[in-house]
């Protein structure tokens, strides 16, 4: 007779549990406390009692071919991070699809669980179900605990001083649903972990200001990684992890805090870790660090005390009429239907488990746990192993060790714990992904072995060692065999990465074609100098896909051969990898509901279309004889700035052009230059020779930008701010400098071309424009360190400074070389 497993809770543990049952021949009962499947992904607009709660706009921190069931991928066309809802219908395609629904009993509560009479020899257990108010007493052999640990709020009020006082409003975390209720509000966020990342971000839009508050700090990743594949699948290596396990802990540990700095530099965003030589949880959010650059979010140290209606902090500072504080300070692990003897969860939050599944000192190994760890990445592949496991434990085919063995265990566990995560009441179950899951693996006879592939299979010994651990390496062969688990690895790049693909422009090999073609037709045509051109074009094609490959986004340019004004925008990348926006190629054709595309493609019950299509310029005020706008958009001025025609230089446009950078500047210098022509004391030239200047200037812009009707007035901002200056006599001379203020030199080539270099000298010359240079820094970084843990000790600048201005001199030489090189031809 088939052994009876209870399963408590039917969401993404449960479900894994009730299908591993069934692979082993068990009988599960899953028993679900609401009415649905889903548990934490499963979004309310109000808090259930004893049910994990999130916020509407909650999007996975790892993405789809990580998180899903080792043998069921998640469809092709869900994006690569999925929102809550989606996570909720890829959960009930999965139950659909094995037949998991008539096994749960919704709307019943488990109320108690207690050891049979006999449970020493039998290892059963009693469960007290209750159901529309009446109460049932069942006999299991095995249980599988899976209830989540999202759903008791920690809220620390001892260390809270003043919180009495304070006559706003505060919440735990766990009731925020939208940010609709914090409008034109102060908000100030204590925590800073995922919940508080997200919250605060939100709110900011719309919050008249949002402070976070943390002690610890921590490090922020976002999911777009390198070239815009997402995070887990480019650090969730075998490769990586193995490479990081065989450096001494000093050297990894500042590996690792190098990397964790290469999208920005912490500490200048009072986010750097208070203690820098153990591993903390990183935050992943794309929001939180342009947020803070913005000023929408500040970073605030740990609270000291709090007010009637202020906050005050440990270093002093404080936050006055505070309207609401949202406390993202975690969870406890509760498990109200177990008495302390069988399972306690001490202070410090932390479970006496084996492998975090089960408890070592009872009798009989029927009782196993599900989820109560953190891992360094998805939990959906880490409880579908813990279920594998267990099932198989109750089944009989896999043995626990002795008791001695899992307490030598579980204290080595903790010990290297310690050592290696931030002691910190949230951090006490961290484990690294990959070591998890091979370790539980091993206990079924499942780890892939790569000495075993490599011979006999070594196109996927090669993703399976260089490519992201996904679980379906998991299902290669042992206990629970897939076979299409094989297939799920080669093909997990594809899927991916195409659902962000929908905007085609050619495939990467054409591209690369057409790369090679246009650099060859370019040295023919144009020898050295356009060889340089195409080399630049490529340069600059590099860096801007450095973030992320366009191309995989649907956004690379169609023309890659000249220069489009890029976008500035933090958010986009990371909307389209969750799919929240999806690009499409040009309209072909409206119709009443519709939209056809060019590639045939149509979006369907379309309620509402934005033309975000541009300007035009234009003058009612003047005639057409003055100054005219072309079909293109286009004006005919001298510098962006004078009509060549006028017989007196009495008119001047300002701002009438697009730079690749800040307009302010740019019409402050034409101001400045336009009212010394005004004045008389500089002159503009000839009409031909103006004529012949706009002539130029409209054929290298159609040469190096992409020809559009947007793109008709657009210039290198430093290329058309040096040009301005010459003909007022202020751009800095670097020559000059170089010999009588190397300091000064040094920033104004190697630093940005702030406005204040033309105030130097010359005409409306400014005594501070010095300073202000050599400060610029310190007034841009400085108002983000709102939370300061250390002083980071810098590096003497002398050889540095001596190396830049040895490299800055060879420049010089080698531009005017260049300059008089082009002119020769």
């Amino acid at each position: 007779m088939a052994k009876r497993v209870a399963i408590i809770g039917a969401g993404c543990s449960g479900l894994a549990a009730i299908k591993c049952c069934l692979e082993e021949g068990l009988e599960p009962t899953c028993f679900e406390k609401s009415e649905d499947i889903g548990g934490l992904w499963r979004y309310t607009e109000t808090v259930e009692e004893g049910r994990a709660s999130i916020y509407s706009s909650v999007v996975t921190n790892t993405s789809k071919e990580m998180m899903c069931y080792s043998d069921f991928p998640m469809p092709a066309d869900f994006p690569a991070y999925l929102h809550s809802s989606k996570v909720l219908e890829y959960l009930r395609l999965y139950a659909e699809h094995f037949r998991l629904l008539k096994y749960i009993q919704f709307k019943t509560e488990v109320c108690c669980v207690t050891k049979h009479s006999d449970f020493s020899s039998s290892g059963q257990w009693e469960i007290i179900t209750e159901k529309n108010g009446s109460q049932r007493k069942t006999i299991f052999d095995a249980i599988l605990v899976g209830n989540g640990h999202f759903f008791k709020p920690y809220l620390p009020m001892d260390s809270l001083p003043g919180i009495e006082k304070f006559q706003g409003y505060y919440i735990h975390s766990r009731f925020y649903k939208k940010s609709e209720d914090y409008r034109g509000k102060t908000v100030l966020v204590v925590g800073i972990g995922n919940s508080a990342g997200d919250i605060s971000s939100e709110i900011s839009s719309i919050a008249k200001q949002v402070y976070i508050s943390t002690y610890q700090g921590s490090w922020v990743l976002s999911r777009v990684s390198k070239w815009g594949f997402p995070l887990d699948m480019m650090f969730s290596t075998r490769c990586h992890f193995g490479i990081m396990n065989t450096l001494p802990s000093g050297l990894r540990t500042k590996l690792i805090e190098k990397q964790l700095n290469s999208w920005f530099d912490h500490e200048n965003y009072g986010l750097q870790p208070k203690d820098r030589s153990t591993l903390k949880e990183p935050i992943v959010n794309d929001y939180l660090p342009s947020n803070i650059l913005c000023g929408a979010v500040r970073v605030k140290p740990k609270i000291k005390q709090f007010t009637e209606t202020s906050v005050i902090f440990e270093d002093e500072t404080m936050i006055k009429d505070v309207d609401a504080i949202i406390f993202a300070t975690g969870y406890s692990f509760s498990f109200p239907f177990l008495d302390d003897s069988i399972i306690k969860v001490n202070d410090d939050n932390k479970l006496n488990l084996y492998k975090y599944v089960f408890p070592p000192h009872l009798e009989k190994p029927t009782l196993a746990f599900l989820g109560v760890l953190q891992p360094f990445g998805a939990i959906i592949p880490v409880v579908e192993l813990q279920s594998r496991w267990a099932t198989r434990i109750f089944k009989g085919v896999t043995r626990l060790p002795p008791v001695h063995e899992m307490e030598s265990h579980i204290k080595k566990t903790e010990d290297k714990q310690v050592k290696t995560f931030t002691k910190s009441r949230n951090q006490t179950l961290q484990m690294h992904f990959i070591e998890y899951m091979d370790e539980v693996a091993m206990e079924i006879g499942i780890r892939p072995s790569l000495m075993h592939l490599l011979f006999t299979d070594p196109q996927l010994a090669y993703h399976i060692f260089f490519g992201p651990c996904t679980p379906y390496q998991y299902r290669l062969y042992g206990p629970g065999k897939w076979p299409g688990a094989r297939k799920a690895i080669l093909t997990q790049w594809n899927r991916t990465l195409n659902p962000s693909r929908t905007r085609v422009i050619n495939s990467r090999r054409q591209s690369l074609k057409r790369k090679l073609r246009y650099s060859g037709t370019v040295v023919q045509s144009s020898s050295a100098v356009g060889h340089l051109a195409g080399l630049r074009t490529k340069l600059i094609e590099k860096q801007l896909n450095s973030w992320f490959d366009h191309e995989n986004y649907g956004l690379q340019p169609k023309d890659r051969s000249t220069l489009k004004e890029p976008i500035v925008n933090d958010y986009l990348p990371s909307n389209i990898l969750c799919g929240a926006v999806r690009v499409k190629p040009k309209i072909k054709q409206f119709t009443e509901t519709s939209v056809i595309f060019e590639d045939e493609t149509m979006i369907k019950d379309v309620d509402a279309i934005i033309f975000a299509t541009g300007y035009s310029f234009s003058f009612p005020f003047l005639d057409d004889s003055i100054i005219k706008v072309n079909d293109d958009n286009k004006l005919n001025l001298y510098k962006y700035v004078f009509p060549p025609h006028l017989e007196k230089p009495t008119l001047a446009f300002l701002g009438v052009l697009q730079p690749f950078g800040a307009i302010i500047p740019v019409v402050e210098l034409q101001s400045r230059w336009a009212t010394r022509i005004f004045k008389g004391v500089t002159r503009l030239p000839p009409v031909h020779e103006m004529e012949s200047h706009i002539k130029k200037t409209e054929d290298k812009q159609v040469k190096t930008f992409t020809k559009s009707r947007n793109q008709t007035l657009q210039m290198h901002f430093i290329e058309y701010m040096d040009e301005v200056a010459m003909e007022i006599g202020i751009r800095p001379s670097l020559m000059h400098l170089l010999f009588t203020d190397p300091q000064l030199a040094y920033h104004i080539f190697f630093g940005p071309c702030t406005p204040y270099q033309y105030r130097l000298y010359g005409p409306g010359k400014w005594p501070g424009a010095r300073k202000a240079i050599l400060t610029q820094w310190n007034r841009t970084l400085n108002p983000s360190r709102t939370r300061v843990t250390y002083k980071c000790q810098k590096s003497k600048p002398h050889f540095k400074r001596q190396l830049g201005i040895l490299v800055m001199l060879i420049t010089i030489l080698v531009g005017l070389y260049y300059m008089s090189f082009q002119t020769f031809l």
